[in-house]
């Protein structure tokens, strides 16, 4: 209580710019929520269509919104710090106004967060689009596994405050990501309710989450990865799992980033690709690479060799139509044959 004022139990925060095909969805599914007493606070990161209109037209109907307008864009690090700044209750959370919830998402990490005296209690997703719908399951384990949906969560206010754990305004990509890795490393305890679904609306349209990554936003992922780095290296964590760390937070971002990403400046890909040869060379992270890439494409990457890591191929002949019989793997000018995939013949030139 704050002189007569009671407080809501959750505060959840939604940064929006340019949503007004998405965000009543994801406010009537807040508003449906069985825990009744949030505040939501929208935060117009000065959109150019109707979100704001929207936003104001359902603040009229329900006292628990609140609309907070900027006057220029400003990113949507800044929108979120914003909505935490702007938040009057204990625990907090954050939704992406393009997804949406189920009616007992909140009730539920609500009442595991306050029962287990938890720092953070995070539900599952489910990962849909306009052709797919395919579950994503979020599992921690101390030390071991990695939470990256940051919008799953349900933060208790006082352990985000004295870690001073924000979302880095000077990033445009990969802040959420980052936001997550300082949790995991600061949190002394994150709850998991497996049956608390958060629906997930992967790659819309013009979302930060596309395809093709633009010059800013490659610049934004080879910070955050920088920052991560140092987080897991000033963390304390034991050997074993300051690798684990290296693995599940960044390199396997690195190996998504290059296998499946598009780039608009061609210099970013070979600044990836240098990061990813420190991360190989200084860190105990081969087997993983060797996994994603093959043990011919690692070469190239020990050698720092970034024509030849781009120029690999890979071309399989079958027995019969179905059994793998030959692997031919070419770099360059140089051709590594092996039968049944796994047993080396000979390499040409």
């Amino acid at each position: 209580m704050i002189m007569g004022v009671k407080l809501a139990k959750i505060s959840v925060i939604i940064p929006c710019y340019n949503v007004e095909d998405f965000v009543a969805r994801c406010l009537d599914s807040l508003l449906k929520q069985t825990l009744s007493d949030i505040e939501i606070i929208c935060v117009d990161d000065k959109s150019t269509d109707n979100t704001l209109k929207i936003l104001k037209q359902y603040a009229k109907q329900d006292k628990r919104i609140k609309v907070i307008a900027h006057k220029e864009n400003s990113g949507v690090s800044v929108a979120r710090n914003n909505g935490i700044d702007a938040a009057g209750s204990d625990y907090l959370c954050v939704v992406d106004p393009d997804d949406y919830v189920d009616a007992d998402f909140y009730e539920k990490l609500y009442n595991k967060i306050t029962s287990t005296n938890a720092d953070v209690a995070h539900g599952s997703v489910i990962a849909t689009n306009l052709v797919t719908n395919a579950s994503w399951t979020v599992v921690y384990k101390p030390g071991k596994k990695y939470i990256f949906a940051h919008w799953t969560g349900l933060y208790r206010r006082k352990f985000l405050k004295e870690n001073n754990i924000r979302y880095n305004p000077e990033l445009k990509y990969s802040e959420d990501t980052l936001f997550i890795t300082e949790v995991v490393l600061k949190t002394r305890k994150i709850e998991y309710v497996k049956d608390a679904y958060y629906h997930y609306f992967y790659l819309r349209t013009n979302s930060l989450d596309s395809q093709s990554l633009s010059h800013s936003k490659a610049m934004s992922l080879l910070k955050s990865w920088n920052i991560k780095v140092r987080l897991i290296q000033d963390a304390n964590l034991s050997s074993r799992d300051t690798n684990d760390f290296l693995i599940q937070v960044v390199a396997k971002s690195v190996a998504s980033v290059i296998k499946f990403k598009d780039f608009e400046n061609s210099q970013d890909t070979l600044d990836v690709f240098k990061f990813m040869v420190m991360l190989y060379n200084k860190y105990n992270v081969k087997k993983y690479f060797k996994k994603e890439f093959g043990s011919v494409r690692c070469k190239s990457i020990k050698r720092e060799n970034f024509d030849a890591f781009m120029s690999y191929e890979k071309q399989r002949l079958y027995l019969f139509g179905f059994l793998p019989l030959v692997k031919i793997e070419k770099m360059q000018s140089v051709r590594y044959i092996k039968l049944f995939e796994i047993i080396p013949l000979f390499k040409l030139k």
